[in-house]
């Protein structure tokens, strides 16, 4: 798994590569931490490269959009394979998340 981080604006890119899994949620988690503390509450997670998530990540990563809401901004997946798709399926996880196709539709939901 590797990340890689970008900046657009006010909003925050993460790429994500490979698997999702705890020790990776772990990390991606505080870093999420770390922008919510600095008010960078605009966040893209690019999931275009993620082949798989453990349902435990998808989970905390609910609970981290709900967090960044409540502080007025959001967590939004750009790109996710079907298989991917389908495992937010699965948890009931894709009412709770804004899943665009890419990084340009996910940033425009963001408005100005």
């Amino acid at each position: 798994m590797t990340t890689a981080f970008a900046e657009q604006g006010t909003i925050t890119v993460i790429r994500i590569q490979g698997e999702i899994d705890p020790s990776l949620m772990e990390a991606l988690t505080l870093e999420l931490t770390g922008l919510a503390l600095e008010r960078r509450t605009r966040v893209i997670l690019d999931l275009r490269r993620v082949t798989h998530m453990a349902l435990g990540s998808i989970r905390e990563l609910v609970e981290k959009v709900r967090r960044f809401r409540g502080l007025g901004g959001d967590i939004k997946l750009a790109g996710p394979i079907p298989y991917v798709i389908n495992l937010l399926k699965l948890v009931g996880a894709t009412s709770d998340l804004d899943i665009a196709p890419d990084e340009e539709v996910a940033a425009a939901r963001f408005g100005s």
